[in-house]
């Protein structure tokens, strides 16, 4: 049985004091029930029946309620019971008390089965990506009440996040474990959620800029623009994948800026830079963005959590992008 230290006021010599009840005196939220049931029935007849206990239950309880308080709460009468100004008081404070205890346990059942919460999520994926957008779409249209914060970076910074307990959950392009992060992924989950095409951005006035498709072996001369964040800046994992395709070790000029703000370094003509698909139906000044054909054709994305996260909130989006992981395969 549930019991709670409350305040409760009791009037004596026509006076309201507000005292403690004592920790052997602790008050039984059964009988508080009983006292609210009584009040509202005027009947302890009544409210026992509504209670589903023995009227000889509800007189008892409230009884000894009224000698551990050392007032009466109710009058007894021939026609039934009436409340008295202690009683009255008492409701008055309990009730407040009550609502209180109520909307604890509602928030402690919603936040534990995932309807209230809040996940955080490490971003190297375009957030106008088809799928991780819809994904986000369609987890904010079931789950309105869990907070969501998004925080972009590079796969390394990401994953660092991860380890860090910063994020509930990373996106971030290729393998997310691996030895050169200097990360222990012991303890760590993932799999492939999504691929896009790759995509090449060159200047308007390129030689190639008339191509429809754009062999990467074409691109051996050029210089590879890799932004600050995002699926450009992971340096290591393109340049192997880059490597892998063009058989020969990449240019690659780092530039600290954001991911729009490369395609106006390619449009002033200094190099070229590698993007999604996402990106790919945006325009820019002085820019063309053609498909790649080559070995590496096609970015994956993958997703990487702790395995021992146990918010429930999290549980839920996981279960969502697995199960549109899984329905996009199969379309």
């Amino acid at each position: 049985m549930l019991n709670n230290i409350f305040y409760v006021c009791v009037q004596r010599q026509e006076r309201v004091l507000l005292q403690p009840v004592q920790d052997s005196e602790m008050i039984s939220l059964v009988a508080m029930s009983y006292v609210i049931a009584v009040a509202d029935k005027k009947s302890f007849t009544a409210a026992a029946s509504s209670l589903g206990v023995k009227q000889s239950t509800v007189s008892r309880r409230i009884r000894a309620l009224e000698e551990d308080l050392g007032v009466a709460l109710f009058e007894r009468e021939t026609t039934g019971v009436s409340i008295t100004n202690a009683g009255k008081i008492f409701l008055q404070q309990t009730a407040a008390a009550l609502d209180q205890l109520n909307q604890a346990f509602r928030s402690a059942a919603n936040a534990g089965s995932g309807v209230e919460g809040e996940i955080r999520l490490g971003i190297e994926a375009p957030l106008s990506d088809r799928f991780l957008i819809g994904l986000l779409h369609d987890f904010r249209r079931l789950h309105k009440n869990v907070s969501i914060t998004i925080i972009e970076g590079s796969k390394t910074d990401q994953l660092h996040r991860l380890s860090r307990k910063e994020v509930d959950f990373v996106f971030v392009h290729g393998k997310p474990i691996g030895s050169e992060f200097d990360i222990n992924f012991h303890d760590f989950d993932s799999q492939p959620f999504w691929e896009t095409k790759l995509f090449v951005a060159i200047p308007y006035d390129h030689m190639l800029a008339s191509r429809r498709i754009i062999d990467l072996e074409s691109l051996k001369p050029e210089r590879i623009l890799i932004g600050a964040y995002g699926c450009e800046a992971t340096l290591n994992d393109y340049e192997l994948a880059l490597e892998d395709g063009m058989r020969h070790r990449p240019l690659i000029d780092r530039q600290f800026v954001s991911r729009e703000a490369l395609f106006h370094l390619v449009g002033l003509g200094l190099g070229v830079t590698f993007t999604s698909e996402a990106a790919a139906a945006k325009s820019y000044d002085n820019v063309v963005i053609r498909p790649i054909q080559g070995v590496v054709e096609r970015l994956q994305y993958c997703g990487a959590w702790r395995a021992q996260n146990d918010n429930p909130a999290f549980r839920r989006f996981l279960s969502l992008a697995r199960s549109k992981a899984f329905l996009k395969k199969c379309a």
